[in-house]
């Protein structure tokens, strides 16, 4: 192609050459005699690209000058040399000739291979990451300088059971742990992201779904998280309603107070689970309240039972009463009917229990046992027995209903002891009277009596020859004797 190029234009400059030369022999264009000039015809050449100068050889020659000079002002810049204008006949077109030939020749420069710029830093997106399992992610990675030769990056993780690489260049979160990702690039730089991933919880189950507890009483919840293998296992424990049951942040439940409450059990991730928890205030003592023990046959004895604390859940109790002297009247009354004893029980729901027992007195045979004893004392010291009449023995009845009333030897009216034993038709030419309270037997009334000289004396007057014994009981169960002697 340069060929043609250089052809062409030493066509066209062999017309002009020819025109020149027309001019010339015309006398138009002057010839130049000084080396000067021919200097400055080289200089106009190199401007114009053409060349008016005698003593060339014929066209063909002149146009093979001008290619010449043409091709080497194109190589100028690279080679300086210049061929000498005005050389003789046959120079210039051997010397056009050589260059065309050395130009196609020349052995082409080889490009300078470039400069290697090498990685100088890796900086990664995440030096540390927290992946739920399962998940996919991206990591980058940014190389520096920007102008690094060589940006290949080789990835690797250290347990591929933990995180592995996708084919996509994305990373998959395969089980609980922590492995490193790591970008590395040709030339030995590392960088480092620390992957852990998480196994999140996803159901919690307590021991207890619903409980029931005595108040100040505790119960300690276990959870069990699923699954099994979930990594943050922490939980947090609360309560609705710390006022009636407060929860540690272990689990235990103190219950404070009646009523319902909620404990919750909830994961870091907000999964949770409840117990439902009734706090009861249990029965702790059951009280029999009755104002006294001793009963006589045919007495009504009212009782309550009470239960403690008073804010306790369930009052409910269940009243019986043990023995055969007495019999239940409602929940709240025992009909004393024959001497012996008896027991009232009252029982919680919860089986707490309170029990009183009570003495049912009969007053005849307390006053037969009074005689009997008395006589004993008698014998013992060498006198006959007393014996008792009805009409005597009424009398001592009267005084003992009296001395309730009047504590006195005197009847409740003023008047002396000896009329009542007029009023029961009692004939005597000698009497005597013996009286006494708070005693609660037979022998520890006869015995106080036999530690008195007073009474000592009557017991074994051996001038008296029977005896009456009236005994009664006042509404605090408080019993009140007398002995009735006559001749």
């Amino acid at each position: 192609m340069r060929n043609k190029i250089l052809g062409t234009i030493g066509i066209g400059v062999a017309a002009i050459a020819v025109m020149g030369a027309l001019l010339y022999f015309a006398g138009i264009v002057p010839l130049s005699d000084s080396g000067a000039s021919s200097r400055r015809g080289v200089s106009r050449a190199a401007e114009s690209m053409s060349v008016s100068e005698p003593g060339l050889g014929s066209d063909a020659d002149a146009a093979l000058a001008v290619t010449a000079n043409t091709a080497a002002s194109t190589d100028a810049e690279a080679h300086p040399t210049m061929t000498q204008t005005g050389a003789p006949d046959g120079e210039g077109e051997s010397k056009a000739e050589n260059e065309a030939t050395s130009d196609d020749e020349a052995t082409p420069v080889a490009e300078p291979e470039p400069t290697a710029i090498a990685v100088a830093s890796l900086t990664l997106s995440h030096s540390t990451m927290d992946i739920l399992v399962h998940s996919a992610f991206d990591i980058s990675c940014v190389v520096s300088p920007e102008d690094a030769t060589e940006r290949t990056l080789t990835w690797s993780s250290s347990d591929p059971a933990v995180v592995a690489r996708l084919s996509d260049g994305r990373w998959l979160a395969m089980g609980a742990g922590s492995a490193e990702i790591v970008a590395s690039a040709t030339n030995g730089l590392r960088a480092v992201c620390t992957v852990t991933v998480v196994v999140p919880v996803e159901a919690i189950a307590l021991d207890h779904q619903a409980a029931t507890i005595n108040r100040r009483d505790s119960l300690a919840l276990t959870p069990t998280l699923y699954p099994a293998d979930a990594t943050d296992r922490r939980v947090v424990y609360t309560s609705t309603d710390a006022s009636v049951a407060s929860v540690s942040d272990d689990g235990v439940i103190s219950a404070k107070g009646a009523g319902t409450v909620e404990i919750l059990c909830t994961s870091s991730n907000g999964i949770s689970a409840s117990c439902l928890v009734t706090v009861v205030v249990p029965v702790e003592r059951v009280l029999i309240e009755i104002n006294r023990t001793r009963f006589k046959i045919g007495e009504t004895a009212s009782f309550r039972a009470v239960v403690l604390p008073d804010d306790a859940t369930d009052k409910s109790l269940a009243i019986s009463l043990s023995g055969d002297s007495a019999t239940l009247i409602g929940e709240d009354a025992v009909s004393c009917l024959h001497s012996g004893s008896a027991s009232i029980i009252a029982e919680a729901a919860n089986g707490v229990r309170g029990e009183r027992a009570i003495r049912i007195i009969d007053l005849d045979e307390y006053a037969a046992e009074v005689l009997r004893l008395t006589n004993a004392e008698r014998s013992s010291h060498g006198l006959s027995a007393l014996s008792s009449t009805s009409a005597l023995s009424g009398a001592a009845f009267t005084r003992a209903r009296e001395l309730v009333r009047h504590y006195s030897h005197n009847r409740p009216d003023g008047r002396d002891c000896w009329s009542a034993f007029d009023e029961h038709g009692v004939h005597y030419g000698r009497a005597a009277e013996n009286i006494a309270m708070g005693y609660d037997s037979p022998a520890s009334v006869v015995a106080g009596w036999m530690d008195s000289p007073g009474h000592r004396a009557n017991i074994l007057d051996s001038r008296l020859g029977h005896m009456g014994v009236g005994v009664e009981m006042d509404t605090s169960g408080k019993l009140y004797w007398t002995q009735d002697f006559t001749n």
